[in-house]
């Protein structure tokens, strides 16, 4: 009795530490939390440090100089013109130097105002990614959610199945008894059973991986219990001409293309800038002192300021700038290729995504119709078999009939979510 009650104790311990999950649940658990995603953000975040005037050559550039330097020496000097000679032995010198230099390029041929739009585009592009990446990531958790619901699903309906084949066979051994079933019966009963035990362990394995699978997608621990609710949420109410709207102004495929365009036009325009010249100011303050115990000049202090302009032409660099000019506008024309082939592979997708999406809403009533028929087949195919009139064969394929209906209904909903969130993500709503 006390083993009993440890057991289900234990039992009752494992039940309460397993935490209630749903979809929308795991998805803001998957945004926080995933490897990947979070390496994306890593990449917005440089972007986000190298946009701005600085970087983009914006700004002048202030420099700090200071120098010291001390010798000793030993020296003759002869001299013309009746100058006593001289003989230094250990003479020392100290030189010391300090100066603040400001240089500021004021003209460049507008590349740095290209540079700063070009890194402000990049900085979006990384954010275009971000989202990008987030989506992959959404569907891809949907995906492994939904084949552990299947799973589940599978798993549920055959216990349901394993039990009608227990009382089956309980009843067939019962015929037995009373010459109304031979042996052939009780051990086709015993085989159906035994085959229907081997799918729920398939199914209860398939279960568990699929779980596991999500909690790496969600950056959870593996050790984490949860236990999926199938409550999802399912809009049968798109729009096709909105989804289409959409997806022209908001998908981030899309987007990220145009972007690309943009920034190889800004290359375009700093090519453009390497045939002008450079203008550049600069100014500084010095500060020079030196010391010296040998010689005429024994000491050398100055110090002011210095203020000056310099104008840089380069003329002729092999048709290097050529080169880069003609590189960029063929990186435009590859740009604008590649933006029409996306926007042809998603128009595709958006097509085929939702004449998915109609057939699946299809299939679904199609198939809550099938269930309600199966369960009406089953009622009647038992109550015939208590009475003798039907056999166990009859009532097994009534029994398969009804659980893989339900498997099927399980799985057309699903199916629907999923023709669903493609469609949201293409249209760029999924992350709204």
């Amino acid at each position: 009795m006390v083993r009993i009650l440890i057991i289900i104790l234990f039992s009752s311990a494992s039940l309460f530490a397993q935490e209630e999950i749903n979809l929308e649940q795991s998805i803001k658990k998957t945004l926080l939390n995933n490897y990947s995603i979070k390496l994306v953000n890593q990449q917005v975040k440089i972007a986000e440090n190298n946009s701005g005037a600085g970087n983009a050559g914006m700004l002048p550039v202030l420099n700090a100089n200071a120098g010291y330097t001390e010798s000793t020496q030993n020296s003759e000097l002869e001299f013309a013109g009746g100058i006593p000679n001289q003989s230094n032995r250990n003479a020392r010198t100290n030189n010391f130097n300090a100066n603040l230099q400001l240089s500021w390029t004021i003209f460049d041929g507008l590349a740095m105002f290209s540079n700063y739009d070009k890194l402000e585009k990049l900085k979006t592009i990384s954010q275009i990614a971000l989202q990008i990446e987030m989506e992959n990531t959404i569907r891809s958790l949907t995906q492994t959610y939904i084949n552990a619901l299947t799973a589940n699903s599978r798993l549920r309906n055959l216990r349901q199945s394993l039990e009608l084949s227990r009382t089956r066979l309980d009843r067939v051994r019962e015929s037995q008894k009373f010459g109304n079933a031979s042996n052939l019966q009780v051990l086709q009963a015993q085989v159906d059973l035994n085959t229907d035990s081997i799918a729920c362990l398939e199914s209860e394995l398939q279960y568990q991986s699929f779980v596991n699978t999500m909690k790496f997608i969600m950056g959870e621990k593996t050790d984490r219990k949860y236990v999926l609710l199938d409550d999802i949420k399912i809009d049968q109410e798109l729009d096709f001409v909105d989804l289409k709207d959409n997806t022209f102004r908001l998908n981030n495929s899309i987007n990220q293309a145009l972007l690309n365009k943009e920034v190889s036009q800004e290359d375009y325009n700093i090519a453009i800038a390497a045939f002008m010249p450079q203008v550049s100011v600069n100014a500084s303050y010095g500060y020079s002192r030196n010391e010296s115990e040998a010689g005429f000049l024994l000491l050398n202090e100055s110090w002011g300021p210095n203020v000056g302009a310099n104008l840089n032409w380069n003329l002729f660099n092999s048709f290097r700038k050529n080169t880069a000019l003609q590189n960029s506008k063929v990186a435009i024309e590859s740009q604008e290729i590649a933006i029409q082939n996306i926007k042809a592979s998603i128009e595709l997708n958006l097509i085929n995504n939702w004449q998915t999406y109609i057939k699946r809403k299809e299939i679904l009533n199609l198939t809550e119709l099938s269930v309600e028929a199966a369960e009406d087949n089953y009622e009647r195919t038992l109550e015939n078999f208590k009475y003798g009139n039907s056999n166990s064969i009859e009532l097994r394929q009534a029994q398969v009939n009804l659980i893989n209906t339900k498997i099927a209904l399980d799985q057309a909903k699903y199916n629907l979510k999923l023709a669903e969130t493609e469609l949201k993500i293409i249209s760029g709503n999924l992350l709204n």
